[in-house]
């Protein structure tokens, strides 16, 4: 199962983590994720500000748009995001 230079392949890779069943055995410890996170209203406000306000979020693809004019209502928590095929 190893490529020209004794590396494996893509596919090879990809079947090997498919097949694992538990985590690998080089991963870090992961520090607790406080509760607080999931509800914290202050938290929320400084995430959809920092990381919901800045960023691209995924509203369709292409194949749910199919022709000039098809829409869809996407929603992010407090936004409503009207998705529109213009091409």
């Amino acid at each position: 199962m190893a490529g020209q230079d004794g590396d494996i392949t893509l596919f090879e890779a990809v079947e090997l983590e498919r097949q694992r069943t538990s985590y690998p055995s080089d991963l870090p410890a992961l520090p607790d994720l406080p509760s607080a996170r999931y509800f914290d209203p202050d938290f929320h406000k400084l995430e959809m500000e920092h990381v919901f306000g800045k960023t691209w979020l995924y509203a369709a693809h292409v194949s749910e748009l199919p022709e000039k004019g098809s829409y869809k209502s996407v929603s992010y928590t407090h936004l409503t995001l009207p998705t529109i095929c213009s091409v």
